[in-house]
């Protein structure tokens, strides 16, 4: 019998799951509110009364549950600050949903970490942005961060849970990178790196300004180091294969497709980044995934539709991004600002690190 690729397996399954209009994986943010402040934050941290009750958030999971869906992750803000974090990983836990949890972890404590591990939580994905405490406090704005964040990391490797750090690349940040993919080595994680900034849901903050230039981009991603930091434990030729893609027809994504997002206010976004489009109070999650009119519209964005792209030269180095030109051009079909960047990046990185240009 041959070997079956787990990169392989869960396209499979994700594809059975689009076949009968229902996400394999939802992504819910129970609280807008955190403890940290970080710079490049897109997220609005002030407090709202209209966000989910925690008996809506029940009725949500009852709900998705009962559809089939495989995966929950569960964010804010900070979701460890909600009142009722700890009664919502059990209720997830009862409901059988292979569950992820996305934190900064200044709030875990070592009992914590044993709760997580009780609790049977699939993944802990952890926010640290630098190996050098100052650099990580800068960008989170709070002093003690860095500490409390790596003694969480050990708390939760201790207790035997599978720990992920996540970071993002700014200009605050990007020279240590290098350093900081050492330093998960030490503490066994694996490190997922994100070159993309999204810009805000409102004017507090602008985290584009913190994104790194078109120029310092392209040094950056052409890098060999920092690129194996991307792709993690991927080959970089076959990145650079992989980032020719000549195939530059049919769906572009797969918004609104494979995962479902929903904010703290119940509404729904078919994608982590694009706006939402309705909300569960007012219609149930099944309706708003399968009829509502926009995330059908998103569905069918292709290559062909897409007409900036149909002339584009840097087409078959681009990840073309609705949810990106939404935000930015209010226009699902533009070519983003971010995209257009990064397609140029990869062109850099393909040229420097392959024969195959």
């Amino acid at each position: 019998m041959s070997e079956v690729k787990y990169e392989d397996l869960i396209m499979d399954i994700s594809s059975r799951f689009i076949k009968v209009d229902i996400p394999m994986s939802v992504h819910l943010e129970i609280t807008k509110q955190c403890n940290l402040d970080c710079v490049h934050c897109y997220v609005d941290h002030r407090s709202n009364d209209k966000q989910l009750t925690t008996d809506e958030i029940f009725k949500l999971l009852d709900e998705i549950a009962g559809l089939g869906v495989l995966q929950l992750s569960i964010s804010g803000g900070e979701p460890m600050v909600h009142q009722d974090f700890w009664k919502i990983l059990e209720y997830a836990r009862e409901k059988a949903f292979f569950t992820r949890v996305f934190t900064s972890g200044t709030l875990i404590s070592e009992g914590d970490a044993k709760r997580f591990k009780e609790l049977a939580i699939g993944q802990v994905h952890v926010s640290l942005y630098s190996s050098e405490a100052e650099t990580h406090e800068l960008i989170t704005s709070r002093a003690g961060s860095f500490s409390k964040t790596i003694s969480a990391i050990k708390n939760l490797k201790k207790q035997g849970v599978t720990v992920f750090v996540k970071s993002v690349v700014l200009k605050q940040n990007a020279a240590d990178m290098l350093s900081l993919g050492e330093l998960c080595q030490k503490l066994d994680c694996p490190l997922r790196i994100d070159t993309n900034i999204t810009p805000a849901e409102n004017d507090v903050r602008d985290p584009l300004a913190m994104r790194l230039s078109e120029s310092e981009l392209a040094d950056f991603i052409s890098d060999p180091k920092h690129m194996q930091l991307i792709i993690a434990d991927g080959d970089i030729n076959q990145a650079c294969s992989a980032l020719q893609n000549s195939q530059t027809t049919g769906q572009v994504c797969d918004i609104g497709l494979s995962t479902a997002v929903i904010d703290a206010y119940g509404q729904v976004q078919p994608c982590s980044l694009y706006p939402p489009v309705a909300s569960i109070r007012n219609r149930s999650f099944k309706e708003i995934w399968q009829q509502d009119e926009t995330i059908k519209s998103l569905r069918a964005i292709t290559y062909e539709n897409r007409t900036v792209c149909n002339s584009c030269e840097l087409v078959s180095y681009c990840t073309p991004c609705a949810a990106l030109s939404k935000m930015e051009f209010n226009d699902d079909k533009a070519c983003s600002t971010g995209s257009r960047m990064h397609a140029k990046a990869f062109k850099a990185m393909v040229k420097k690190n392959s024969s195959k240009v």
